[in-house]
């Protein structure tokens, strides 16, 4: 769905981006990860050409976007920015339907897309005459994110979209965010400095560094096969409540049959959170097969447990 191809983008003597690919494909969500000024953002809006390359290719369903016209490109790919970024003199609804209207929809087609949206985000319909000032943090996110998917677009770009919200309210938005991403199967590149973030949302993570990707793959294999000591020491803080939810109960041979009430999809971070208390014997035995299957990972790597 997208290809980026040797990409790199210098503003003057500093390169930002130095020689990146990377593919994503349809329906996945690739999460741009790394501190503050390794490049992750500046990657981002290269895709819907927001800034154009020094260097490189991006493709998006295969075709060269440096062809395409800007405009059109980005009417085709929602986008969330820092902040949100709502109109704050048009209402809700008005806000939601600002790609459509520019596509020009009609008014039953932009009515039955608001009604549809309304459904997927939890918005009462009371919300839309309202203004954003009005709103509650996690009432805007919900909103943006309407906004980015109100054209239908198969590509969501989101950067650092949940970055202004208190922990307690961006937890809950998080776990929102997996509910709406399965029912709307979007192609999603979404940037974060957040590890907790980027392990619950990403079916990849891209760790990037000083302009360079360091590794990309699952969360797992970051975390039990990190190819440099970048990677090793970026999630050594909290390390341990990381890989309980990188890794989930189908991923533990032993854990099956001992928490048969729980999904296997399940997190293993969730499994303990909801054991610890009913069932204690079934907690223990979940974090056994935990670290029993960290041996064999680790193992398998040459590190050490």
């Amino acid at each position: 769905m997208i290809t980026l191809d040797n990409l790199r983008k210098d503003f003057g003597a500093f390169t930002a981006v130095d020689g990146i690919s990377l593919e994503v494909g349809a329906g996945e969500t690739v999460v741009l990860l790394g501190t503050s000024g390794c490049g992750k953002t500046t990657t981002l809006r290269m895709i819907n050409r927001l800034i154009r390359p020094t260097a490189g290719i991006v493709r998006v369903e295969g075709r060269d976007i440096a062809a395409e016209d800007p405009v059109q490109l980005r009417r085709k790919i929602g986008y969330m920015i820092q902040g949100i970024g709502l109109f704050p003199h048009r209402t809700v609804e008005e806000n939601i339907l600002t790609v459509p209207r520019l596509l020009g929809w009609s008014q039953p087609r932009s009515r039955d897309r608001i009604a549809e949206l309304c459904g997927i985000m939890n918005l009462e319909a009371g919300l839309l005459p309202r203004y954003p000032h009005e709103l509650s943090g996690g009432q805007l996110q919900r909103v943006g994110l309407a906004r980015a998917l109100a054209a239908d677009p198969p590509i969501v770009l989101m950067d650092e979209p949940f970055g202004a919200l208190d922990p307690i309210t961006r937890q809950q938005v998080r776990r929102e965010f997996r509910r709406i991403e399965s029912l709307v199967s979007k192609t999603i590149v979404l940037v974060t400095h957040d590890i907790a973030e980027a392990v619950e949302l990403g079916d990849r993570i891209c760790l990037m560094s000083q302009g360079r990707i360091e590794q990309v793959g699952p969360a797992a294999e970051l975390l039990f096969r990190p190819r440099t000591d970048f990677v090793r020491g970026f999630f050594a803080f909290g390390r341990l409540q990381t890989e309980w939810m990188a890794l989930k109960l189908v991923d533990l041979p032993a854990a099956a049959a001992l928490a048969p009430a729980l999904s296997a999809q399940t997190t293993v971070a969730d499994a303990l959170a909801q054991l610890e208390q009913s069932d204690r014997a079934a907690f223990l035995g979940v974090m056994a097969a935990f670290f029993a299957q960290k041996q064999v990972l680790a193992s398998d790597h040459g590190d050490p447990v």
